[in-house]
């Protein structure tokens, strides 16, 4: 996700009388193990009061495990 983008839509929205309520980030996807900025993403929520939800995906603990070569606690 890309933050400038994000917080150019949350001030179009409500420049359309619109009231976003829910930012959904992500946090390892299935397929690449992408990572949203989800620090930076939080900062635009709370300046918007908008609720921040992080999905997460269990095969990044997997992959961490793997390229690590050790057990994951």
């Amino acid at each position: 996700m890309l933050v400038s983008d994000l917080e150019t839509k949350m001030i179009q929205a409500k420049f359309g009388g619109c009231q976003p309520f829910l930012v959904v980030a992500t946090a390892g996807t299935t397929v690449l193990g992408a990572f949203d900025n989800i620090n930076d993403i939080a900062d635009v929520c709370e300046r918007h009061a908008v609720w921040l939800h992080v999905d997460v995906s269990a095969s990044i603990l997997f992959k961490i495990r793997w390229d690590s070569g050790k057990t994951l606690p």
